[in-house]
């Protein structure tokens, strides 16, 4: 292992010296050299940095707003365009936005699995890894098809890695950095990690804070009007409320019918009975006659 890291480290060297000559000489540095050269890099802090799933989180105050804790992927990329592990993107491309860069410092930002767009596009996810817990907002998709030619199902692949079907957590670098203390991890971070989808968020909101440009996902100017039909939490069972709701009115209809009914039975036999009454009465009035005379 130590012989492996010092080849390792000698490549990074020689890389890096490569660059660094070249860089000295005029000449613009090979961009191959320079992918070369972070790979490696960031395979050598994978090394360092082994970061394993450990035990699920314990109760918490969001408890009630999401669910259930899964084991999932946790990968990282950047918004600047200069992610090796994709198609080179245009700065702050975000999902269905353009955004200002300083949306990245405001919002804890990550992408999930084409596969669960539909269902959790703009919820809270939370995401425990290394011990650090962190609460996301989904703003972005990964789709295979914008992944690099030497790696064309990357979002599928990651997704897949840890646990089956499993969910991919790929979290933007001012994210990994801020809560998590991991640079430049869109170069090497897959990792295990907890996670759970929580309650939505406004996202138009921050929209028309932020002064976001409409792109839609496929570049046609067309974005979302709603959040994710996911529910989670306590929340999901808000119409199994309104359900026996329904079924109570219905029992207390169903009752108020039976009093009713018992009501009109009644009067029924009262009526009957003081028909009764009077056809007694009549009787009696008719027998008197006769003996009268």
């Amino acid at each position: 292992m130590k012989a492996a890291g010092t080849i390792a480290l000698v490549l990074i060297l020689a890389a890096a010296a490569a660059v660094e000559a070249g860089s000295a000489a005029g000449v613009r540095p090979d961009p191959a050299a320079l992918a070369k050269q972070e790979l490696l890099h960031g395979r050598s802090l994978l090394k360092q940095k082994k970061i394993e799933l450990g035990d699920k989180p314990g109760p918490s105050d969001s408890d009630s707003e999401c669910g259930e804790w899964q084991a999932g992927t946790a990968t990282s990329y950047s918004t600047d365009g200069t992610d090796h592990g994709d198609k080179p993107m245009a700065p702050n491309d975000l999902g269905e936005y353009v955004v200002p860069g300083k949306f990245f410092k405001a919002r804890n930002v990550v992408a999930i699995d084409g596969g669960e767009w539909e269902s959790d596009k703009y919820h809270y996810v939370e995401v425990f890894m290394d011990g650090t817990l962190g609460r996301l907002e989904v703003w972005d998709v990964c789709r295979d098809k914008d992944c690099a030619s030497d790696n064309e199902k990357c979002c599928t692949t990651n997704k897949e890695t840890y646990s089956d079907p499993g969910y991919l957590l790929d979290i933007e670098t001012h994210a990994t950095s801020s809560i998590w203390g991991l640079e430049r991890a869109q170069d090497w971070l897959v990792a295990p990690a907890w996670y759970r989808v929580c309650g939505s968020f406004d996202f138009q909101a921050d929209v028309e804070e932020f002064d976001m440009e409409c792109t839609g996902l496929e570049g046609d100017g067309k974005c979302s009007d709603s959040v994710g039909t996911g529910e989670y939490g306590s929340g999901a069972s808000d119409s199994s409320g309104q359900d026996d709701n329904a079924d109570s009115t219905s029992d207390s209809t169903s009752d108020a019918s039976s009093e009713e009914s018992n009501s009109d039975g009644q009067d029924g036999q009262d009526s009957q009975e003081s028909t009764d009454e009077d056809n007694t009465t009549d009787d009696s009035s008719d027998s008197n006659g006769e003996e009268e005379s």
